[in-house]
C-alpha cells in the first residue's frame, strides 16, 4: 500500500505509467493502492487526492488524461517517450487548417499557449463558456489536448474572493506541455521515432503489470 507522498512517487518512478483510478484490468491504480480513509483529509503527506496536485506543481511526474481519455500518471523519465509517441508532427495551426481539429480545441490551445498558465474557470470566461453551456465541449477539448501532449495540468488551486480568501473546490490550471515539461524533455523526445515510442509505452506497462498489449492498444489511441 502507498501511505505517503514519497511512497507514491517511488511507485510512479518504478512503474512509469500508472492509472489514477481503475481503468484496465490487471493494472493497479492509485485508488486501489491506498487506504480509502486517507482520501480527502487535506494532509499533503498522506492524502492521495492531494498527491496529484503536488506532483504536477513539483514536476515530480505528469498527471492528467494521459491514458487515452483516462486520468493517470507518467513518470518524469517516460515523458520524452510519451511526447514522442503522441505529440503531432504538424502544428496546431496546420492541423486546424486541415480540418482535423475542432474550433474549441484550437481556440483553447491558442489561449493556453499565449499565457504562462490559466485556470479552467478563467479559460471558460475567455471562451464564453459556462458550466451550463459549452462546458462539456471545453472539457473534451482539454482531454484531447492532453492526449496529444500539447497541454498539461500544472497546478490546482481554489478561487480567491474579493477579501483575498480562498474558497470552493480546487480547480485545475493548464499550460502547454512544452512549457510544463521543459526544454530538456522535449529535446530528449527527438531521440525516439513516434511508432517506436508508442510501442515502448505499451511494452513498459505490459512488462510491469499482468496485462496484454492488445488490451492496452484499446486504451492508448493515437489521435493524429
Amino acid at each position: 500500500m502507498l501511505n505517503t507522498y514519497d511512497d507514491f512517487i517511488k511507485y510512479i518512478n518504478e512503474n512509469k505509467v500508472v492509472p489514477f483510478s481503475d481503468v484496465i484490468e490487471g493494472v493497479p491504480s492509485i485508488s486501489t493502492m491506498t487506504e480509502s480513509s486517507a482520501w480527502h483529509t487535506g494532509i499533503d503527506e498522506s492524502d492521495p487526492w492531494r498527491w496529484k496536485d503536488i506532483a504536477v506543481q513539483n514536476k515530480d511526474c505528469a498527471y492528467g488524461c494521459l491514458l487515452g481519455t483516462k486520468k493517470g500518471f507518467i513518470s518524469k523519465a517516460m515523458l520524452p517517450v510519451f511526447y514522442a509517441a503522441f505529440s503531432p508532427v504538424m502544428t496546431i495551426d496546420e492541423i486546424f487548417r486541415s480540418g482535423k481539429l475542432s474550433k474549441i480545441v484550437f481556440d483553447a490551445y491558442k489561449i493556453i499557449s499565449s499565457l504562462h498558465s490559466i485556470a479552467i474557470f478563467d479559460l471558460r470566461g475567455m471562451l464564453g463558456v459556462s458550466k451550463k453551456k459549452g462546458a462539456s465541449a471545453l472539457d473534451g477539448a482539454l482531454v484531447q489536448l492532453q492526449q496529444m501532449a500539447k497541454v498539461s495540468i500544472c497546478a490546482s488551486r481554489q478561487k480567491i474572493n474579493k477579501q483575498g480568501i480562498p474558497y470552493g473546490w480546487r480547480s485545475n490550471f493548464y499550460q502547454t506541455f512544452e512549457r510544463w515539461a521543459g526544454n530538456d524533455i522535449i529535446k530528449d523526445a527527438e531521440n525516439y521515432i513516434a511508432d517506436d515510442a508508442y510501442n515502448i509505452i505499451l511494452s513498459v506497462i505490459s512488462d510491469n503489470f499482468d496485462v496484454e498489449e492488445k488490451d492496452l492498444k484499446k486504451l492508448f489511441k493515437k489521435l493524429l
